[in-house]
């Protein structure tokens, strides 16, 4: 009869470590009492596991605080915990434009950020990496770090993603946007890269640090120039075969809808219409938005549109208006496909969107018999990068007994896959 292999020493072992680990890397200090405690763990088992884990770099010891309680008589107690500045991971918004590079600690908090455009007359998938690479050293700089601190990588990209971290070919766009990061960065320093959709690393932000704590029915709709969706369903984000189950293409067939344009894309073309007419008309009360972009059509931004409704602006506050109903039969399909107890409109433009919020509402109603409720984002332009780092951390903690702090470094070759947690 062959061995029960689930309850053999070296598998309870790894899961004993991994549960001490997970309640110091959720916890402050603790001592070998509240481990005790906490996990029903014996005192022996969670002092030799700690052991395992200060070996690996994971824990440190550190002295008691002054929540402690009164110190027993003889040897002091230790107080273990985790040791978030062991290493760190990097949370990557790869753009069109621009990328942005978030260093963070191993409990997720920033260190440093580094944005760098991207040369626009040269989309190569070389001239990328390079200005990516570029941009990721220089926020390691800024951190006082280096390459060899780096645990894992998180990358966020505007085009479908499958496991592997492949895009569909054909299309030019998604070509341009996911150029093999993760294969370039494993070769140079040995980096584990997992690479997502950047609308599905929205998604793990806001269930993070976001409106969607606690949610296990949600999406993020990324609502800048172009819509793209993170649908997270029964706490699961959802990938389809090929990466593309949060795409809205779709909405070209959607009536009232008609294409997947964002909220800031939308904004400037019906603003710089509007200032069109106005000119042509020769209105002797031309409006704020006419003022704000001097008359001329082509400097219009979603900005002004947004400001010059503030100020009461009619031409746009109908603009608005107009915004908010689209919006509402865009929200209601996904209402209707995954029905979602909250949607987030997130990106730059996430804040402006606010003001939104009550038109889109008060028309909800009228396209679906179950309206989530709307939030806009709190998390600005950085919540690609913030939900890149979440998956890097993710990564760290599934592959964490395979990594070791004390080198603070995974050598070039390693055996820790890269993929999706």
């Amino acid at each position: 009869m062959s061995p029960d292999v689930s309850s053999s020493p070296q598998v309870l072992r790894r899961a004993n470590r991994l549960a001490l680990l997970d309640r110091l890397r959720r916890n402050g200090a603790m001592t070998g009492t509240d481990l005790m405690n906490a996990t029903g763990l014996t005192r022996a088992t969670v002092h030799g596991v700690c052991d395992d884990l200060i070996d690996l770099g994971w824990v440190i010891v550190v002295e008691a605080g002054p929540d402690a309680g009164p110190v027993p008589k003889g040897r002091p107690a230790r107080v273990y915990e985790f040791n978030a500045r062991g290493g760190v991971v990097l949370g990557i918004d790869m753009g069109y434009h621009r990328v942005t590079v978030l260093v963070t600690d191993m409990r997720g908090e920033t260190l440093a950020q580094q944005v760098e455009r991207f040369d626009e007359s040269d989309t190569s998938a070389p001239t990328r990496i390079d200005t990516i690479d570029r941009c990721a050293r220089r926020a390691l700089a800024a951190a006082a770090t280096d390459t060899g601190a780096v645990l894992a990588v998180g990358v966020g990209v505007a085009a479908p993603v499958d496991a592997l971290g492949r895009t569909v070919p054909g299309n030019e766009f998604w070509t341009i946007m996911n150029v093999d990061i993760g294969h370039a960065f494993g070769e140079r320093y040995g980096w584990p890269v997992v690479v997502d959709n950047d609308a599905n690393l929205a998604a793990l932000a806001e269930r993070w640090r976001g409106h969607c704590t606690g949610s296990e029915d949600f999406a993020v709709i990324l609502a800048g120039e172009r819509l793209g969706s993170g649908l997270v369903v029964g706490g699961r984000v959802l990938h389809g075969s090929q990466g593309a189950a949060g795409e809205m293409a779709y909405l070209a067939s959607t009536e009232g809808v008609g294409g997947a344009e964002g909220i800031a894309m939308l904004a400037v073309e019906w603003g710089a219409a509007e200032v069109q007419r106005s000119v042509a008309a020769s209105e002797t009360d031309r409006g704020i938005l006419v003022r704000l972009s001097g008359g001329l059509p082509s400097a219009v931004t979603a900005e002004m549109v947004f400001e010059a409704a503030k100020a009461g602006d009619a031409a746009a506050l109908a603009i608005l208006d107009r915004l908010g109903e689209r919006f509402a039969r865009v929200i209601a399909t996904l209402s209707t496909l995954v029905n979602p107890e909250i949607v987030v409109l997130a990106g730059a433009i996430a804040e402006a969107s606010r003001a939104l919020i009550p038109t889109i509402e008060q028309h909800l109603p009228l396209h679906t018999l179950m309206p989530p409720r709307i939030f806009a984002s709190a998390l600005g332009s950085e919540i690609v990068s913030i939900g890149a780092v979440r998956t890097a951390l993710d990564h760290t903690e599934v592959h964490a007994l395979d990594l070791s702090l004390a080198a603070a470094t995974v050598p070039a070759g390693s055996t820790v896959p890269a993929g999706r947690v």
